[in-house]
Order: structure tokens, then C-alpha cells, then sequence
């Protein structure tokens, strides 16, 4: 019953495009580019946040080294949010791309902005395989 559901779901009615398989219709693709729009006005709202957070928590009562590197997450975080949005038009491999940075921001300042705030220096020891995937990100872009 249930995979009935997801193919009543992911199919389209499309004549003029039929298939061996189930004619009249045609498998549509669950995830599109466009999710990586939908990703990125999260992102940019939730970096937003994270930094009108981070200026309350901090103030006062956090340290020169905490401050930097929450503010290196937030940089990070904006630049790679605004690079998602154009994945889905510019990007040859587009799902890849957007996987990628989708990935190393989540890893990448997720890690930095929860050793900050915590203060837990072993999630500092993720962080560079998140730089892996935004480097990763970049380089898929570019070829």
C-alpha cells in the first residue's frame, strides 16, 4: 500500500512521454534542484538567527576565542546560503553541488557554532571534514 502511495505521488500524467513501464505516466524526480532553494531561505533565516542569538549569549560573558569563532561560523554560514541559491541555475551537476555545500555547512559551522556556545572542544574535531565538503562543493562546481 505504501509503495503504491509514493508512486501515486511521483507520477505524472504526461501522454506524450509514455514508458514500457506504466504508460501514460512517467516517474517525477522526489527531490528536485529547487529543494536547494527551499534549503538555502532556511539556512538564511536560521544564520540570521544564529547571529542575533550569538550577539545575547556572548555578551558579556564569552571569551575573545569564542566570539571569533562563532563569528567564523556566521560568515560561513551566510556566504554558503547565499552560494546555494544559485547551485539550481548556474551548476552543471546541481544535485551534487548542493548536496555538497548542503552537507559542509551543516557539518562545517553547525560544529564551530556548537563548540562556541557549549564550549566541547571534541566537536571542534569534526569540523574539518564539513571544510572537506564545502571545498568539495566548490571544486564539483567548477568541473
Amino acid at each position: 500500500r505504501l509503495g503504491h502511495v509514493i508512486y501515486k505521488m511521483a507520477t505524472v500524467n504526461i501522454p506524450e512521454k509514455q514508458t514500457a513501464a506504466f504508460p501514460g505516466k512517467i516517474v517525477a524526480p522526489i527531490v528536485t534542484v529547487d529543494v536547494f532553494v527551499r534549503i538555502a531561505g532556511i539556512s538564511g533565516a536560521l544564520a540570521v538567527a544564529l547571529g542575533a542569538y550569538g550577539f545575547h549569549i556572548f555578551q558579556g560573558t564569552a571569551t575573545t576565542e569564542q566570539m571569533i569563532a562563532y563569528s567564523i561560523a556566521q560568515v560561513y554560514h551566510l556566504v554558503h546560503t547565499v552560494a546555494l541559491l544559485a547551485v539550481s541555475k548556474f551548476a552543471r551537476r546541481p544535485m551534487l553541488v548542493g548536496a555538497l555545500m548542503t552537507l559542509g555547512m551543516l557539518v562545517f559551522s553547525g560544529s564551530i557554532y556548537i563548540t562556541a556556545v557549549f564550549e566541547t572542544p571534541w566537536t571542534a574535531r569534526i569540523t574539518p571534514f564539513g571544510g572537506m565538503f564545502l571545498i568539495s562543493s566548490w571544486a564539483s562546481a567548477a568541473f
